[in-house]
């Protein structure tokens, strides 16, 4: 089953970033596709949120000190001071940073956080933003 993001046109659907249209493409001309969709309520973070995670990606795949996205997410959000809360127990310090999710950020707070994440992650690799978002878009 291949995931695409479509965005409606008119009565029409239609790919809505160029990994769905290169995923359509393995269908047919006129053949019928089953769905089950799933409204997304902001699309503009939606871009955002995919080339974060895929800087995550480029930043552990280019970084020895993280094993996965997840690690290189993690960092990010203590590095810019994304943090719930903290908790020490003896002489652990234990960290929960906050979400990153839609319902937790507003269009101005995402912005932000992305811009600054996108120069951490660029600086980490020794790149400008603007290659990091490149390789991102691949």
């Amino acid at each position: 089953m291949k995931e695409l993001i479509l965005q409606r046109k008119g009565h029409t659907l239609q790919p809505f970033d160029p990994e769905s249209l290169e995923s359509l493409k393995g269908y047919h001309e006129n053949q019928p596709i089953k769905a089950k969709c799933t409204g997304i309520k902001k699309p503009r973070s939606y871009r955002q949120l995919k080339a974060y995670w895929k800087a995550c990606e480029i930043v552990a795949d280019n970084m020895s000190k993280f094993t996965d996205k997840y690690d290189a997410d993690w960092e990010t959000r203590v590095q810019l001071r994304h943090i719930g809360r903290m908790t020490v127990q003896g002489d652990k310090v234990m960290v929960e940073c906050k979400s990153i999710s839609y319902a937790e950020l507003d269009h101005a707070e995402a912005m932000n956080f992305f811009d600054r994440a996108f120069r951490l992650h660029a600086e980490w690799i020794g790149v400008s933003k603007d290659e990091l978002l490149e390789w991102a878009d691949k």
